[in-house]
């Protein structure tokens, strides 16, 4: 099956997105902004609920749509993520931080080179597991955030 639609340039997906599907944009550079160094594809993804189908079958951006609130969304997402990442980082850090200590305590500080200890399988959750929970030192502190208020 051959791939039917064709490249369209920037000036082109506005109108294609503001004259022909109905979304409202207050700020047309702005939205040529997020079509550079977004692009339309990965926007698509954010005004998808905001679409739907006319009688003719063709797919329109809901009445009142704003490009805006698709903007809002994205960015709400990116910050969502960054959020997420960052506390991801901070449990593996925390967690290399913690394996390292208990097997250079069992094995001696320069125990990372014996691959047999540094290897991760199933038996280290159950070799270290029980220190971790009885050595209060190495309780996880509770991450902190903290964002613009």
């Amino acid at each position: 099956m051959k791939y039917r639609k064709s490249r369209i340039s920037i000036n082109e997906q506005i109108a294609l997105l503001t004259e022909y599907r109905g979304l409202k944009c207050s700020d047309q550079s702005e939205l040529e902004r997020a079509l550079v160094e977004v692009g339309h594809y990965r926007l698509s993804a954010y005004w998808f609920p905001y679409k739907t189908k006319c009688k003719s079958g063709i797919t329109i951006f809901r009445e009142g749509t704003t490009f805006e609130t698709i903007i809002y969304t994205y960015e709400f997402d990116r910050a969502l993520r960054q959020l997420m990442f960052d506390a991801v980082g901070r449990i593996e850090i925390y967690l290399r931080s913690r394996i390292a200590y208990l097997a250079s305590e069992e094995r001696g500080p320069f125990c990372y080179p014996d691959v047999a200890i540094t290897r991760l399988n199933s038996a280290c959750p159950s070799r270290f597991a029980p220190r971790w929970a009885t050595q209060p030192s190495l309780a996880a502190p509770p991450i902190r955030c903290s964002h613009p208020s």
